[in-house]
């Protein structure tokens, strides 16, 4: 806080002058113990002469002297005061006036101008070691780089607090007060400090979401909106209710008037047969039409109770209702969709949809219809596992092995679960048997369980297509040595790392009692879990690559089972393997049944192929391997109308 004082000793005739008191009073008694204390302030010939006067009083106050006359004093103090307040008014602004320019304007979006003046005014209050509450923002010029401020100074005269405003010259002499504001705030490049020049400037109003009502308004908003949406909920509610009630009396009077209908019975007149030339017999009480010489004696009508035929009766018999889950060989598949009625087990064995070239080419087009084809297939999981404690070597509870196609271990132990793996074999195109194992990623206690399989199996090819974390989660544990490793009885080496586009080729030697065999492993690492990638095109050539190297020599004859794992062993697997057998058909017939292919693989393993986006990948990889083909030879199609 600037420190302004006068000197008490020197001026005691001017206080008796201004404050006009009585010559009863002891000036000389003040003048007297003021001397003594003249180092207490120092004079500032610009303070007004009304200020000087009221702190040399202030003075006597403190040192006890002006008991006699005190109530004369704030008696004649207040009126001073008021007319200070008039002639600062009257005044021109400029004394008073702090104006500061901004290197940049307060008006900037990124930041508010509230900030900007607290942090303004902080700065000052920092520099002049004054009060935050006695600095005011009185004006900001339209552009927002020039800033007027006013500095208040207050005081207290017993229980009488007064305020009045300091000269802009008193706060402008302050040694360095420019270098410190800067130093400060590096931020609002603080140019100049100075007098208020005239400078045209916009009276500065706090925005009323800043006002202390603010929050009253806000709340009273808020309740009133509630109130408002409560009504609307009642009145709605209420018409509900209302509505419902009516539409219950409805229900209930048709419920009575069918009940009624029902338990009428409906009678007709029996009329017993004659041995007499044949008769019009006529129903009810309508006359009998005979020939002329024949008397006929009145038969009354005896009421007759019809019953109503049953569901069985009117579709013939139950044996109509006794369904054949054992499909003849001359039963071929639906041209689409099976009906409604059919189970899960029927619909997988009959549906179908037969797609030649150009149908596949536009079916890639409108994969509203994939979609809605893909969610009518049935999943077909399995709902438990024969085998007591398997449960463990399950990576997910709700992934498990359908019965029928499951793979079972070797058994040396008469232990059933020692048997066990989360694996089923896959039929390939033309119902080729065990063409495929679709497994799970193995789990860290279940590694040597994956190449015991591998081994009993006689499996050429792995195809792993997971990463083993994906989104920081364990999706396949590692079940492949640096170079050798020992799983059980089996020994597995690494023999030669060949890196591709897309997936990486393990030549691996596995031995076992003696017996010696040759692996490839392809590790495919750029499909994402639950989407399919973004390009069939090196998924493509992993297949081809692989449908490749998975028959003998003669190319007929498949030297085993591929054993094809992702995480669970049923999303990226389907994809895989249904796209292997979607192109050997399209290589052989020239046209493609994608859908009859996941029905075939979902009856092997239950929820082959998980969601919609990877059943529309599956005909988008198709379609693109379907450009690469030529145009089918007349030879070909007439082989294959003739079959």
């Amino acid at each position: 806080m600037l420190e302004n004082g006068c000197c008490v000793a020197s001026t005691v005739p001017r206080l008796h002058q201004a404050l006009q008191i009585d010559e009863t009073f002891d000036i000389g008694t003040v003048s007297n113990q003021a001397n003594s204390r003249v180092d207490i302030e120092r004079r500032d010939a610009n303070f007004p002469r009304q200020l000087q006067a009221i702190r040399r009083d202030a003075i006597k106050v403190a040192f006890g002297k002006a008991t006699k006359s005190r109530t004369r004093w704030k008696r004649r103090v207040t009126p001073s005061l008021e007319d200070r307040e008039e002639n600062q008014n009257q005044s021109s602004f400029s004394k008073y006036g702090i104006v500061v320019m901004l290197g940049e304007s307060v008006r900037n979006p990124n930041r508010s101008i509230d900030s900007v003046l607290k942090e303004l005014k902080n700065a000052f209050a920092h520099v002049l070691n004054w009060s935050v509450s006695d600095i005011h923002v009185e004006k900001i010029n339209f552009r927002g780089n020039i800033i007027e401020l006013s500095f208040l100074q207050s005081e207290n005269f017993g229980n009488t607090a007064f305020k009045w405003r300091v000269p802009a010259q008193d706060i402008l002499s302050f040694p360095g007060l420019l270098e410190k504001l800067q130093e400060d705030l590096p931020g609002l490049s603080i140019r100049h400090v100075t007098h208020d020049n005239g400078i045209i400037l916009a009276v500065y109003d706090a925005p009323f979401w800043m006002q202390p009502y603010f929050p009253y308004v806000v709340a009273g908003g808020c309740i009133f909106i509630i109130f408002i949406i409560g009504i609307m909920f009642f009145v709605c509610f209420s018409h509900y209710t209302k509505a419902s009630l009516e539409h219950e009396d409805k229900l209930d009077g048709f419920r009575g008037k069918l009940h009624y209908q029902t338990q009428q019975q409906v009678l007709f007149p029996a009329v017993a047969p004659d041995t007499c030339p044949p008769l019009a017999v006529q129903p009810c009480s309508a006359p009998l039409f005979v020939p002329v010489g024949f008397a006929t004696a009145h038969v009354p009508a005896q009421p007759m109770r019809i019953r109503g035929k049953g569901l069985l009766e009117r579709r013939g018999s139950n044996a109509s209702l006794t369904l054949d889950l054992n499909p003849s060989p001359e039963m071929g598949r639906w041209d689409g969709t099976p009906p409604k009625e059919s189970t899960a087990l029927e619909y997988l064995m009959s549906a179908g949809n037969r797609l030649s070239r150009r149908d596949l080419r536009n079916a890639v087009k409108n994969t509203k219809i994939l979609y809605e084809e893909f969610w009518e297939i049935p999943m077909n999981h399995p709902e438990k596992v024969t085998v007591a404690g398997s449960g463990t070597k399950n990576r997910y509870k709700t992934i498990i092995p359908n019965e029928h196609s499951r793979v079972i271990l070797p058994n040396t132990d008469d232990d059933p679960l020692s048997s066990y793996i989360n694996a089923n074999f896959i039929r390939g195109y033309e119902g080729e048997q065990k063409a495929y194992i679709a497994t799970q990623g193995p789990m860290a206690h279940t590694i040597v369980d994956f190449w015991n399989m591998v081994w009993s199996q006689g499996c050429p090819i792995i195809v792993m297509i997971t990463k083993l974390k994906e989104k920081n989660k364990p999706k396949c544990e590692n079940y492949l040595p640096d170079h050798r490793g020992l799983y059980g009885d089996v020994e597995v080496t690494i023999v030669k790392i060949i890196q591709k586009k897309g997936y990486v080729v393990r030549h691996i030697q596995m031995k076992c009692r003696g017996e010696t065999r040759l692996l490839l492993h392809y590790w495919y690492t750029t499909w994402p879990d639950h989407k399919p990638p973004d390009s069939p095109s090196m998924l493509l050539e992993l297949v081809n690559e692989v449908e490749l190297r998975r028959f003998k020599q003669d190319s007929v004859t498949p030297q085993g089972p591929v054993v094809v794992h992702c995480s669970a062993g049923i999303g990226r697997t389907g994809c895989f393997v249904a796209i292997s057998i979607g192109i050997r058909q399209l290589r052989e017939e020239h046209s493609v049944d994608i859908l009859g292919i996941v029905c075939c693989m979902r009856q092997d393993r239950g929820g082959m192929i998980q969601t919609h986006e990877q059943y529309d990948f599956v005909h988008q990889a198709l379609s693109e391997y379907e450009h690469t083909l030529g145009e089918p030879s007349i030879q070909s199609l007439t082989a294959l109308t003739s079959e």
